[in-house]
C-alpha cells in the first residue's frame, strides 16, 4: 500500500474513532436532546420526534451510560436534564441520580414521545424539546454527534464551523470510566471488504468489546 493510501486510511480511521462512555447509541440520543436543551431558557417540559429504526434497535435494550436504567425515552430525557453536548460522545459524563429522577418523572408523565422511522441513514435523529413557549429542534445524521439542522421556535439557525462536534479541549473522564469504542456502526463493519479488514488490522487493534464483530465481518465477507 502506498504512503498516500496509508495516510488517507489513517485520517479516515482517526475521524471514525472517538472516546465514548459506554454504548454510543443511547449517547447519541442524549447528545441530541442535550444539544437542544442548551438553546432553551428554561428546563425541558416535553420531548418529541423520531429516530431511525436501526438506532432504536441498538439503543433500546442497553444500559444508559452513567446510570442503571435503559430505554430510548429515558436516554432522551436524561440528556435534556443533565447532558453536556459540548463533550460529544461523553455527553453523559456528569449525570447524577437527580437527573435520572427528573427524566423518569418526565417519561412517567407521558411527555416524551419518540417514534421510529426507517431512514436511509443508519444514524438519524430528529428531536424537538419544548419549554414554555420555546422549542428547539435538532437533527443529527450520519454519525452520533453530527448536527445537520437546528431550529429555534421553528426558525432554522446557521450552524457554525465546529458546532456539530465536541470541543477538542473538553476534559476526559477518569480512565476507568472511559470506554473507547469504534464510532462506525456494526452495519458498516459488516460491509468492509476482506482487503479493508486486513488493512484495518494493520493500523488498529480493536478493544475486546468489539473485536468479535470484526472477526464476524471477516468471516461473512470471505464466505
Amino acid at each position: 500500500m502506498s504512503d498516500q493510501a496509508s495516510s488517507l486510511f489513517i485520517r479516515w480511521l482517526q475521524r471514525e474513532v472517538a472516546p465514548a462512555l459506554g454504548c454510543t447509541e443511547p449517547v447519541a440520543i442524549s447528545f441530541t436532546t442535550a444539544y437542544a436543551a442548551k438553546h432553551l431558557a428554561t428546563p425541558c417540559e416535553k420531548i418529541s420526534g423520531f429516530i431511525s429504526a436501526n438506532l432504536y434497535k441498538n439503543a433500546t435494550g442497553v444500559t444508559i451510560p452513567g446510570t442503571t436504567v435503559n430505554g430510548v425515552a429515558l436516554a432522551a430525557a436524561i440528556g435534556a436534564f443533565g447532558g453536556d453536548a459540548d463533550k460529544g460522545l461523553q455527553t453523559l459524563a456528569g449525570i447524577t441520580s437527580q437527573h435520572v429522577e427528573q427524566a423518569q418523572a418526565l417519561v412517567d408523565a407521558g411527555h416524551v414521545t419518540i417514534d421510529v422511522q426507517d431512514t436511509p441513514d443508519f444514524i438519524h435523529l430528529d428531536l424537538t424539546l419544548s419549554a414554555g413557549d420555546q422549542t428547539c429542534r435538532v437533527v443529527v445524521k450520519g454519525t452520533h454527534t453530527n448536527v445537520v439542522e437546528l431550529y429555534i421556535n421553528g426558525e432554522q439557525q446557521p450552524l457554525h464551523a465546529g458546532e456539530n462536534s465536541a470541543s477538542p479541549d473538553a476534559p476526559h473522564p477518569p480512565q476507568r470510566r472511559l470506554n473507547c469504542q469504534l464510532s462506525l456502526s456494526r452495519k458498516r463493519m459488516t460491509l468492509l471488504s476482506p482487503r479493508r479488514l486486513r488493512i484495518l488490522r494493520l493500523f488498529w487493534k480493536p478493544p475486546a468489546s468489539i473485536a468479535h464483530w470484526l472477526q464476524k465481518a471477516n468471516r461473512k465477507s470471505m464466505g
